[in-house]
């Protein structure tokens, strides 16, 4: 139990949600109690057959309120990474205008943090974070891949790289990868649109 707790906390902590351990725990009990009660209530009686038909309900309602929390980390980790995705295109572009300005590569990124909303801004901020605390920055890079896990991050994120070992035109590299992110986008949104009335 205090394993899962710690767990789902430090995924919370991922997501820039500070809860202690001990209230997640709390929250789990709390859900799994009340979801016991409120089945074996509606279902169950004082007869054997009504004890049995309540305490099995009463367990799944147990069960399903005890992972309420962890189902609640899944959704609100797909819809930041939505957004992530969605902001970073125009990151991408403001990253290529600052490098045409004559910005490095961490500069550009504390432009993104500067101009930014969350959670872009967040996740970058913790990258520079990381930079001037003496992490190396491809080690930055990768924590921030991994943190994330959005594959159009590590699309840019080959592309810094690539240039910064290459030597290539990360601007252009940069444009083309914000252009392929929004097409990706666009048509992540129209699937979306054509399938809901049968995911309903």
């Amino acid at each position: 139990a205090q394993r899962y707790a710690t767990t789902t906390s430090r995924h919370l902590a991922d997501v820039f949600v500070f809860i202690p351990p001990r209230r997640i725990l709390e929250l789990s009990v709390s859900l799994a109690i009340l979801g016991f009660t409120l089945a074996f209530m509606l279902v169950g009686g004082l007869s054997a057959q009504g004890l049995v038909r309540g305490g099995f309900f009463g367990l799944l309602a147990a069960w399903g309120g005890w992972k309420i929390p962890h189902h609640a980390l899944v959704i609100l980790k797909r819809r930041r990474l939505r957004k992530f995705n969605e902001q970073l295109a125009d990151s991408l572009v403001n990253m290529s205008n600052a490098l045409k300005a004559g910005f490095s590569i961490p500069q550009a990124f504390e432009s993104v943090v500067r101009n930014g909303q969350d959670p872009i801004a967040q996740e970058f901020s913790v990258f520079l974070h990381e930079t001037r605390i003496g992490v190396r920055f491809e080690d930055a890079l990768q924590h921030l891949k991994e943190r994330v896990g959005s594959e159009e991050l590590t699309l840019m994120i080959s592309a810094i790289e690539t240039a910064r070992l290459t030597g290539g035109n990360l601007t252009e590299v940069l444009e083309k990868i914000a252009f392929t992110i929004r097409e990706r986008t666009r048509i992540e949104r129209r699937i979306r649109t054509l399938t809901a009335m049968g995911r309903l």
